[in-house]
Parts: structure tokens; C-alpha cells; sequence
């Protein structure tokens, strides 16, 4: 029973000035990198994305994509694009 308090006392006198340093000095600027590192994270996926379209976009220029003088075998080959593009979209549902 005293080795157990022993522990718990000694184990108190350790474990709450880590505890509490980590609370005053600590726990905003851990929080503020965190955010800033999810922040960037995003803005690269939007920019990866951004850019990515770009280049469809471009590809589809290339084809001729014209709204009113499309053909159905340009519709194919825009079809055959995006589906490699975008192939959750195209999946065969069962």
C-alpha cells in the first residue's frame, strides 16, 4: 500500500509540471502549426486541382471542343478523356 502511494506521489510530482508547462507554454503554438499545417495542405491540393483542370481544359481545345459544331465521335473522344480522368464517375454500377 505505501509503495502504491509512493508512486502515485511521486508519479504527481512529475507527471504536473510537464502537464502544466505543456498547457502554458505549449499547447497554442502546437495548435497554430497544426492549423497552419492543414491550411497548406489544402491550398496545395487547390492549386494541384486548379491546375489540373487547367490542363483538361486545354486538352479539350485541342480535340475541338466547340458546343455547337460537336460530333458525335468528338463526343467520344472527350468521353474516352474524362473517363480517364474522372473514372469514379464512369464506373459500371452493379
Amino acid at each position: 500500500m505505501i509503495e502504491l502511494f509512493f508512486l502515485v506521489f511521486t508519479g504527481f510530482w512529475i507527471v504536473a509540471p510537464i502537464y502544466l508547462s505543456y498547457k502554458l507554454l505549449l499547447e497554442e503554438p502546437v495548435k497554430e502549426w497544426l492549423q497552419n499545417r492543414e491550411r497548406a495542405a489544402y491550398n496545395a491540393y487547390i492549386d494541384s486541382e486548379v491546375e489540373r483542370r487547367k490542363v483538361l481544359l486545354r486538352e479539350m481545345k485541342r480535340l475541338g471542343y466547340d458546343r455547337e459544331d460537336t460530333t458525335p465521335e468528338d463526343l467520344d473522344k472527350l468521353r474516352a478523356l474524362f473517363k480517364g480522368e474522372f473514372p469514379v464517375l464512369y464506373e459500371d454500377k452493379e
